[in-house]
């Protein structure tokens, strides 16, 4: 690098380097603080989601458990709103997945197994995360059996993402052999099922009844 004698050249050095570079720097300056202040703001907006959302749902719980101890048209009415507002402003969020959820249970105990699919279809499709996925996998799997659709049952069940759900994947998988006639896969599911649950698990017992109840 040059050397300058004296301190006016170096700042002739510099200012001209500046009338050739001062345009970029301004340019990268502005990306930067564009970036940061985008970012920041994006932080800010999913912690906000979040927490209208939460807010949203602790309604939506307290209005189901008025509604499951003394049902009415006007509670009825607030869960389904409360529930789409979640879908259709909160998507992203647990808690939408989880007001699916909801509307499904509501809809299986009226008897409305196709809106139960529909809701839990919802939930398959939008849970942010795979345990919720999963969940919703294995309750959609139950009612598509339940209305007597067991290829699309088992479907459902072979997208499992998480190996956390494996012993009630392969429950529903036998109850569906079952169905179909097929006993052979039925017994090999539920053993599978006995397989992945711990020993102290209550529901083995149901497992373990459903599999010494089928024929020899």
């Amino acid at each position: 690098m040059q050397d300058y004698t004296n301190e006016n050249e170096q700042w002739d050095a510099i200012k001209d380097w500046l009338r050739k570079n001062g345009l970029s720097l301004i340019c990268i300056f502005t990306i930067t603080l564009a970036i940061g202040l985008g970012w920041r703001y994006w932080q800010n907006y999913q912690l906000t989601q979040k927490e209208q959302a939460s807010q949203l749902f602790d309604q939506l719980q307290a209005t189901q458990l008025s509604n499951e101890t003394k049902e009415t048209a006007a509670t009825s009415e607030l869960i389904t709103r409360i529930a789409d507002e979640l879908k259709s402003d909160y998507t992203k969020t647990p808690y939408a997945t989880l007001s699916a959820l909801f509307l499904a249970k509501n809809a299986v105990g009226a008897g409305d197994l196709q809106t139960a699919q529909q809701q839990l279809q919802w939930a398959v499709d939008h849970a942010p995360h795979a345990d919720l996925h999963d969940i919703a996998s294995v309750r959609l799997a139950r009612v598509l059996l339940a209305d007597k659709k067991p290829d699309q049952a088992l479907v459902v069940l072979e997208k499992l993402e998480t190996k956390a759900f494996a012993a009630a994947k392969s429950q529903v998988q036998g109850d569906i052999y079952v169905t179909q006639g097929d006993l052979a896969k039925a017994r090999v599911a539920y053993q599978s099922a006995l397989n992945a649950l711990p020993a102290d698990e209550p529901i083995r017992r149901y497992v373990e009844m459903q599999l010494n109840q089928l024929p020899q």
